[in-house]
């Protein structure tokens, strides 16, 4: 074993951009034994033009080999958006500031300049890095010591095996070695066709030194990029003006047929020009200029993300792993900080084990994948909105255009927008990589865990290969010591946590967005006065209170009330302050009421507004707990009372997943049997995503500070806690599930769910009794034998559900045999009341276990039908299908009418009792959908007379947006339970179809779903945005009159795609949830007007224009 970090031996497949920057890099850093393996013979004078963003130089910089680039290049001060036919501009933007702001300029230059600078680079280390020219890499293995065969084709020598400490695949797009990790982990992800192919052209000096207009072009420092439809060329200067680069973008036509391995063909001019026929007379003669015989046309491919870019030692980079579209240019700035954050990971080895190299390698991948990938997807969206046709996604990105020209909104080309640059170029990956090296290594997971014990970073699979990392978010950069703040930011800037420029009367990003501009004091001014004004208060009160002194002293004591009257009289403004004030002896001031979030905190905000018209609050938390230090130091007894509160009154009634009587009992004594620190910290984080600030809904800070700290200790604590066979871990799995649903990853949240809902089944929880729920204390009895029911069928209910949902094969096959009767039931309901904590009213009956009871019953045919759709659409519908949807239809109606008067939403409009009616709709609907999207698209008759799958839809759907209602005018929407997520969706896309004149009720509906989203996406996660996105994207392509669009609808909508919804947010979805009731894609197709898509696919397909 190597002694030091120092002493590894590295071996490194290809010497392209990743590959030479790796090699430096860590030659930078010490590394001794660095081996590069190429392909090609040499690095010639080949490639073309090549962009060199200010995010590629400052690792250049790090490296020393940027100074002799930027000699060799071209500064870009601006870009040209121009219309491909006319050559008419569309957008001009000054690029400057990027120097300014980021410390490095925009270049260009060739890539043969790049590629041999970092080699030169590389030579100056001839003792530390071998090149190894014309040798082939081929049979990777994966080990403490990986290996592979180099073949040598050129050599007399035969073919060799070569071990190294450390495997770094940096051989593109076509990487064998990425190949064989796929294949050892069994993880199917392959090369994706664009449709697109490129010419690369470069035009030479002298060829044009004739045609004045081109050597305008030539001599200029400006990007300039003519788009049509489908196609676009972007062109600039390079090695120090001398040669013209163009770059093209056109569908593909000569690699249809080809294999995935032909990326390059030879290309006929006569076609090339074919394809640009319609621009320009000044493309077509730029075009001209290339020779005969020299038109090389190149296969645009991409690669689907990848789940790991690490196993053992090795470690993928560049193109293996994230291979880019052009329109960015960031494919090469892209590998070249894979090859700085390599260096500095490497680097800070603690040991030379192979464990940690694995662990080093994942850090790496911790803080490039997440950024790489949000890229990726970023340049192929780019590529879109350039490429547009006639229609109304064309329209409105000209529109965009012309605001810009008029120095409003954002750049189409999102390659010269500004806010696109600060994520690009303001990032410094490798100081990241440094800086927050000890704590991603330490919380990196071990990779030898078994099938049934998943990790935060791991969901519960049967497959151990199939073990996904969860990345944390990148910290902001740090700001430069040098570089000057701004000195105070516009109030609109200060809100949207924009960049402000200060400039007066209006700031820069104020007028291209168009908004209101003013200048509000700082905090801190706004002290300074307050506390000037309180000072000035004080004299005034000593001076009044000597005159009477001195009055007091000379008539006497005894006429002391006359004084004061004399001067109320003569200064009553003055005395009102000191009449309003307590006495500091008044024991309602001591002690004085904690900050923070709590219960105290929320009657403060109260008392400093005397006519609000909210309900009383409750004089103390519903849940009151005085042993939280001994489960976590996050949070004192206060707190973690207000947060339990919270998750006792709006979540958990509506699965009774956690049996409050006996989870508090043991919180408070320290027994682990229905309590442990990851399900304290779990219901903390719930309670936390549901607290909010009575003085601003949207005031989060502090929940997001500490929703934070809990969802690290989450991750701690399942690492240390998975293995414990107990209750409370299965609870926590799928409550962490829920969670990850939240956060839009419902693949690794369901896996979760059925994990908890798999341990639940171990510990017999779906037996009339289970040993976990035993006792020999006679007191103990009814309350062990009500906990045992009510985590069964909250355990059997949310699998359930997930199953409906997501598609899922359930874990339960039938509902638990351990149940409440409904005499039992009545019994333990009598005198139960809930109250909508924090406040005292209103008070409901909410007939927990007679709701449950009759949930119960509704959960198994949930289950039923949830295993029964799981064969669409890979079989037809037969006779015996619609036999079977008819009767389960009967059946779920026969449960609707046998439930009791006290439950039924029209008397009793509890949450949990709307819930569960909602519950029953999704499910009719669930059913419905099965034959709405699997049925004969040419036959319009159900096959049964008697079940007509689309009119009971219709009418379930019609109810459910009755029930939001009911919900909204009975609770409102600041405190829902997190299972509303699903009903608001579907009820607000079926308001979007329903939206008529004169018929309002589907306005306020679609009002109440979007605003109830709006409310759950301040405390929650991705999935909120995604579905308010979703909504979104269905009324662009249904268009409906738009004074049937509330106006909060549109005002949330507005503010969802200003600051709400990103690229990465796009990126990092990884959604089966199944969304019904999508517009279909083109008017007059065949099959049912609405469709069923993936939340993932839908969003992404929508937002890709593939709905116009």
């Amino acid at each position: 074993m190597a002694q030091t970090p120092q002493d590894l031996k590295i071996a490194i497949l290809g010497a392209g951009m990743g590959g030479l920057t790796c090699a430096l890099a860590l030659a930078k850093e010490g590394f001794k034994h660095i081996d590069v393996y190429e392909n090609a013979h040499d690095l010639g004078f080949v490639g073309a033009g090549i962009q060199l963003a200010p995010n590629m130089a400052r690792v250049l910089d790090r490296l020393g080999v940027w100074k002799p680039i930027e000699a060799e290049a071209v500064n870009i001060t601006s870009t040209s958006v121009r219309v491909g036919a006319s050559d008419s501009e569309l957008a001009h933007v000054p690029l400057e500031y990027i120097h300014d702001t980021y410390g490095y300029p925009h270049m260009v230059g060739h890539r043969s300049s790049l590629a041999g600078h970092l080699y030169q680079g590389c030579l100056q280390h001839p003792d530390q890095i071998h090149f190894h020219f014309a040798t082939t890499a081929s049979d990777t293995t994966f080990g403490p010591k990986s290996s592979f065969t180099a073949t040598p084709r050129d050599a007399p020598e035969k073919a060799y095996r070569v071990e190294a400490d450390v495997l770094l695949a940096c051989d593109g797009i076509k990487s064998q070695a990425r190949v064989a990790m796929l294949d050892l982990l069994n993880i199917k992800a392959s090369v994706k066709d664009t449709h697109q192919a490129a010419y690369r052209i470069m035009i030479h000096k002298d060829q044009i030194k004739d045609d004045p207009e081109l050597l305008e072009l030539m001599n200029g420092n400006r990007v300039t990029r003519w788009i049509g439809e489908k196609r676009h060329i972007i062109a600039y200067p390079v090695s120090n003006n001398t040669i013209y680069n163009l770059s093209t973008t056109q569908p593909d036509t000569h690699f249809a047929a080809a294999t995935n391995a032909t990326y390059t063909t030879r290309g006929d001019k006569s076609v090339m020009l074919g394809v640009f026929g319609d621009f320009c007379p000044m493309v077509q003669r730029m075009l001209n200029y290339v020779p005969e015989g020299e038109v090389c046309e190149w296969k645009l491919r991409v690669h689907e993300p990848l789940p790991t870019w690490v196993h053992e030692t090795v470690a993928l980079v560049g193109d293996a792993c994230h291979p880019t579209l052009p329109h960015l240019a960031q494919g090469a700035a892209q590998a070249i900080e894979d090859g700085g954050v390599i260096g500095a990971v490497l680097s800070k080895l603690p040991d030379t084990t192979p464990a940690s190299i694995h662990k080093a390698l994942k850090v790496y991948e911790k803080v490039r994948k997440d950024r790489a990938y949000a890229i990726v997807e970023l340049a192929a969206a780019s590529g879109r909105a350039l490429h547009l046709g006639e229609g109304a996604a064309k329209e409105e990105r000209d529109r965009q255009f012309a605001a810009l020209r008029q120095g409003k909104g954002p750049v189409p080309d999102k390659w010269a927008d500004a806010d696109v640059q600060k994520e690009l170029y303001g990032v410094d990956a490798t100081k990241i990589a440094l800086e927050q090296f000890d704590e991603l290594f330490a919380s990196v997971a071990s990779d030898d865990l078994s099938p049934s014990q998943p990790t935060l970073d791991s969901a519960p699979s049967d497959n151990r290969n199939n073990l996904k990392i969860a990345i944390p978010r990148l910290a902001p950069p740090a700001v430069k010591a040098n570089q000057q703040r701004t000195p105070r930011a516009c109030v609109a800037c200060r809100a949207r946590k924009t960049k402000c420029d200060d400039r007066k009367p209006v700031c820069r990003q104020c007028h291209r967005l168009d908004l209101v501009c003013n200048y509000a004091g700082s905090k801190r001014e706004r002290q300074q006065l307050e506390l000037e004004s309180v000072r000035k208060k004080v004299v005034a009160y000593e001076s009044l209170l000597s005159d009477i002194i001195t009055d007091t002293q000379q008539t006497g004591a005894s006429s002391i009330g006359d004084i004061l009257n004399r001067h109320f009289e003569a200064s009553p403004d003055v005395f009102a302050a000191l009449l309003a004030a307590r006495s500091i002896s008044d024991p309602q001031l001591s002690p004085r009421p904690k900050p923070g979030i709590s219960l105290n905190r929320m009657h403060i905000t109260l008392a400093t507004k005397p006519n609000s018209t909210l309900h009383p609050l409750t004089e103390t938390p519903l849940v009151q707990v005085s042993n939280i230090q001994s489960w976590t130091d996050l949070v004192d007894n206060t707190t973690a009372s207000h947060l339990l509160s919270l998750f006792f009154a709006w979540e958990n009634p509506t699965w009774r997943l956690v049996d409050q009587e006996m989870f508090l009992r043991d919180l408070e004594s320290g027994s682990k049997r229905f309590c442990s620190s990851l399900l304290v910290h779990t219901l903390l984080f719930f309670g936390c995503s549901s607290s909010y600030h009575l003085g601003r809904i949207t005031d989060r800070r502090e929940e997001k500070a500490l929703g934070k700290k809990l969802y690290s200790a989450l991750q701690h604590l399942w690492q240390s806690e998975k293995d414990d066979a107990g209750l409370p871990t299965a609870q926590s799995s799928i409550m962490i599930g829920l969670l990850c649903c939240t956060f839009g990853i419902d693949r690794l949240g369901t896996r979760y769910i059925m994990h908890g809902a798999q341990l639940s089944r171990q510990l017999g929880l779906h037996h009339e009794s289970a040993p976990y729920f035993a006792t020999d204390v006679e007191a103990e009895v009814d309350s062990l034998s009500r906990c045992h029911k009510f985590v069964a069928c909250g355990v059997f209910d949310v699998q359930a559900l997930a199953a409906q949902v997501y598609r899922k094969t359930p874990v339960w096959d039938h509902p638990p045999a351990a149940s409440f009767s409904q005499e039992e039931a009545a019994l333990l309901d009598e005198g139960e009341e809930w109250r909508p904590y924090p406040f005292q009213t209103p008070a409901f009956r909410p007939f927990h276990h007679t709701a449950l009871c009759f949930r119960n019953k509704l959960v198994a045919i949930v289950n039923e039908t949830a295993r029964f759709a799981l064969k669409f659409p890979d079989v037809k519908l037969t006779q015996d299908d619609w036999i079977y949807g008819r009767q389960t239809y009967q059946r779920l109606q026969e449960w609707r009418a046998s439930l009791p008067f006290a439950i039924l939403p029209d008397v009793n409009p509890a949450p949990n009792i709307l819930t569960l009616h909602m519950y029953y709709q999704a499910t009719v609907v669930a059913l419905c959908q099965i034959f709405s999207l699997n049925a004969d698209p040419t036959n319009s008759q159900p096959l049964d007379p008697k079940f007509d799958p689309e009119l009971i839809k219709l009418q379930s759907l019609d109810t459910l947006g009755s029930l939001v209602l009911r919900f909204q005018a009975s609770h409102g929407l600041k405190s829902v339970p997190i299972v509303m997520l699903h009903y608001f969706l579907v009820g607000g896309l079926h308001a979007i179809s329903q939206l008529r004149p004169m018929d309002f009720k589907w306005s306020f509906v679609l009002e109440a779903c979007v605003v109830g989203l709006w409310h759950l996406s301040l405390g929650w996660g991705r999935m909120c945005t995604a579905f308010l996105r979703t909504i979104e994207l269905v009324l662009q392509a249904t268009k409906p009159d738009p004074t049937l669009v509330p106006p909060k609808v549109t005002a949330v909508l507005r503010l969802l795609k200003s600051n709400l919804w990103t690229a990465t947010d796009v990126t990092s979805l990884s959604a089966d949830y199944v969304v019904h009731h999508v517009p279909a894609a083109a008017a007059g197709q065949s099959g049912p007007q609405f469709r069923a898509e993936g939340l993932e696919q839908l969003i992404r397909s929508m937002d890709n224009f593939a709905i116009s």
